[in-house]
């Protein structure tokens, strides 16, 4: 029963309750017997004007009694009904908010120290972060320095992956895909089948396509020799689709002057490595994608972001835009330098956490807790380390997306295919024809220290243009 029922209720019920004591009190003196025809004298006409008139009194003091009880509790029951509706109208907007921070982040999860989850049309990536000593003449460190292949333990300063002395991959095949190689601090030497050939890093970033097959190395050249050699790059595979997966292999280099940034003062910086972020595209410099590679169809919206954040509890935030084909897009983001970050104000991403995004929503990102300096691991290094990216307190995060290839992936190793047939067809045809042969005189081919960052393609030879600061 709401309020308005119940007082119109007792409301009436007391008016009937009012004429009852009225007649009672007309008939006090009659001892319940009624001969109201009988009255007719004068003196009984002035008492019952005297009593009717009482009677009217005592209703009109009745009835402005009841008015000002019906005010009162009608005036509580608007305040009850307006401190509802404001309750209901919080409460449905901060569902409305935590809806939101919801549809952007779809799942969190821990990242691994080592190759870490992807979404097609994505196939590995994996972080790595060195800090190498001094190197000896050869680029190497003395003695009989080994890698495992399989060392991403993150409690030690660097590791050797599959090098002998020199760090890196020494000779090995792919087939069916593309690696992405986007640098950060250091030096990568490398060498392939095909006679092609590159030294890059400190921004650069190389672009093979492996297809039908290739064989290639990657080494990490310690170059300094009176000062740490500090490593940083994204090693990063993009599936082909199966109608490519056999086409010619291709290698392009984006040299770290043409690569597209954005900066924000000491706030930020955001680094367009592939696609299109907001406005901002690769630079139409660049021959921006190898000619058979997935990303090189803009309808498919593949990117590759990192960003960087400077300023801890800073009021400015990194807007990320969405997808331009907006859900069709797989994407994913991974927060690998800093403690804890923002998204979109409200939900807190740890550090060492990946993020898999709702590409058709925009969001903003915000470093609440910067990483700690990286500390030297070795002597007489605190050059290196102020003027080395590596050491600064940052937050960091990488961003994939794409359109999905939504293909089989079979896949073992270096290969990449849609069937068990054609991957097993991929190791007959590499044992076959070692996917051109070896034309370089060791498995772990290095350039001279000497030798500025260059690119060999078809037998052509290119340096990268002098920074800035050097013209």
């Amino acid at each position: 029963m709401d309020f308005c029922e119940f007082f119109f209720k007792n409301f009436a019920r007391q008016e009937r309750s009012v004429v009852v004591v009225g007649i009672d009190d007309f008939h006090d003196d009659f001892d319940d017997v009624i001969t109201i025809k009988s009255m007719t004298t004068t003196t009984k006409n002035n008492e019952n004007r005297t009593s009717g008139s009482s009677i009217r009194r005592r209703d009109r003091r009745r009835q402005l009694l009841f008015l000002i009880l019906f005010l009162f509790f009608f005036s509580r029951n608007v305040r009850k009904v307006f401190v509802a509706l404001e309750e209901k109208d919080f409460k449905t907007s901060s569902s409305s908010s935590n809806d939101v921070a919801k549809v952007v982040v779809k799942k969190l999860e821990p990242l691994n120290h080592g190759p870490m989850k992807t979404l097609d049309p994505f196939l590995f990536l994996v972080y790595h972060k060195d800090f190498y000593p001094p190197g000896d003449e050869e680029m190497g460190l003395e003695g009989d320095v080994r890698g495992t292949g399989s060392d991403f333990v993150p409690d030690v300063p660097y590791r050797f992956y599959h090098g002998h002395r020199i760090p890196g991959f020494p000779r090995h095949p792919h087939r069916g895909f593309e690696t992405i190689t986007a640098t950060l601090d250091g030096i990568i030497d490398h060498t392939d089948s095909i006679g092609d050939a590159g030294r890059y890093g400190k921004g650069d970033l190389q672009w093979m396509t492996a297809g039908s097959g290739i064989q290639h190395a990657e080494m990490f050249p310690l170059v300094n020799a009176d000062e740490e050699n500090p490593l940083r790059f994204f090693q990063i595979w993009l599936n082909l689709p199966s109608w490519k997966k056999m086409s010619e292999p291709d290698f392009v280099m984006h040299w770290k002057d043409d690569v597209k940034k954005i900066r924000k003062g000491k706030e930020y910086e955001i680094v367009v490595w592939v696609g299109q972020f907001g406005d901002v595209k690769v630079n139409s410099n660049l021959s921006a994608t190898p000619k058979n590679s997935w990303a090189g169809d803009e309808a498919n919206d593949v990117g590759v972001f990192y960003v960087e954040m400077y300023a801890e509890k800073s009021r400015e935030e990194v807007r990320v835009p969405k997808a331009r084909i907006e859900s069709e897009a797989n994407r994913y983001l991974y927060f690998v330098e800093g403690e804890e970050m923002m998204i979109n104000g409200r939900e807190k991403i740890q550090k060492r956490t990946g993020c898999e995004l709702d590409a058709s929503q925009s969001f903003t990102v915000k470093c609440t807790k910067l990483s700690q300096s990286q500390e030297s691991h070795t002597r007489d290094s605190e050059s290196s380390r102020s003027s080395s990216s590596s050491g600064k307190n940052k937050c960091a995060f990488l961003i994939l997306q794409g359109r999905p290839i939504r293909e089989p992936i079979r896949s073992s190793g270096p290969m990449v295919m849609n069937t068990n047939e054609e991957l097993g067809k991929a190791f007959q045809d590499f044992d076959r024809t070692q996917f051109g042969g070896w034309p370089w005189k060791s498995n772990d081919v290095v350039f001279p220290k000497a030798k500025e960052r260059f690119m060999r393609v078809g037998g052509k030879e290119t340096f990268a243009p002098p920074s800035p600061a050097k013209r």
